[in-house]
């Protein structure tokens, strides 16, 4: 043994004076173990409670988390809703777009027989006026 550890235990045997030799042992080898276990207990207690903590704080973030992705389903669904829309919309412009043209086609076509009229109606008109005249 190191002479500097032989000197501690006698300074703590004569420190010790009135002691005997089985209070020396059990202060030595029975209360250390001791509390060490009650070190040990309370460090388990503190991680149990440590891990009802971070139980709830997970729980809390799961139920958080749940609801973010029911508000994306929910987003989701609105935005495939107006998806939806805009095609029906873009469909039925496409058909009011093709009605418009058979409308503009058939008035295009209204409008030269009624030129092509007027064009006969003021012949007329100018022949009998010029037969007229004369």
């Amino acid at each position: 043994m190191d002479p500097a550890v032989i000197t501690a235990i006698a300074t703590f045997f004569t420190a010790a004076n009135g002691w005997t030799v089985g209070t020396v042992l059990l202060c030595i080898f029975v209360v250390p173990p001791i509390l060490g276990l009650v070190a040990v207990l309370k460090v388990v207690g503190v991680m149990s409670a440590l891990k009802d903590e971070i139980r709830s704080k997970n729980e809390q973030d799961n139920r958080r988390f749940e609801a973010m992705v029911a508000m994306f389903n929910q987003q989701h669904a609105e935005f495939a809703t107006k998806y939806d829309n805009n095609v029906y919309l873009v469909k039925n412009w496409e058909n009011t777009a093709g009605d418009m043209t058979n409308l503009v086609y058939l008035n295009t076509q209204a409008v030269t027989s009624l030129s092509h009229k007027f064009d006969q109606l003021i012949g007329i008109w100018t022949s009998d006026r010029n037969g007229r005249k004369q």
